[in-house]
């Protein structure tokens, strides 16, 4: 049986699952500082990382996919990925209704929460995945 996380032994992670490649370590995006969202929309745009520059906020789905919910503490889907415990993700999902606030999850748990847009939170970029 195929591993569901490859560590690419270049700051990465693919998820043979969903054909995610994730950074493995968020702080290797702006130090990993936090990013209003519109920032954090633009800056993953701009992004360029192990040799890819076309790297994206992740949909709230493709945060929620690398959650493992049968954990408390720490509970990203594999120990593979760093620092992410106890932290609030941007993802490029809209909050509906309005256009102010934009989905979070949280890696404490898989907490999902909206928060405003001009707000501060972590980042998390991703590329590709299956069509």
């Amino acid at each position: 049986m195929k591993k569901r996380f490859t560590n690419n032994k270049n700051g990465t992670v693919t998820d043979n699952k969903t054909g995610l490649m994730w950074l493995k370590n968020p702080r290797d995006y702006n130090k990993g500082h936090v990013r209003n969202w519109k920032d954090a929309v633009a800056g993953c745009k701009k992004f360029k990382f192990a040799g890819y520059k076309d790297w994206r906020l992740p949909t709230v789905h493709e945060l929620f996919s690398i959650v493992d919910f049968t954990k408390t503490k720490f509970p990203l889907a594999d120990k593979i990925f760093t620092f992410g415990d106890r932290h609030w993700f941007w993802s490029a999902t809209k909050y509906v209704p309005g256009n102010t606030n934009a989905v979070i999850v949280g890696f404490n748990g898989g907490n999902v929460a909206n928060f405003d847009k001009t707000s501060a939170c972590f980042v998390r970029p991703v590329r590709g995945g299956k069509k």
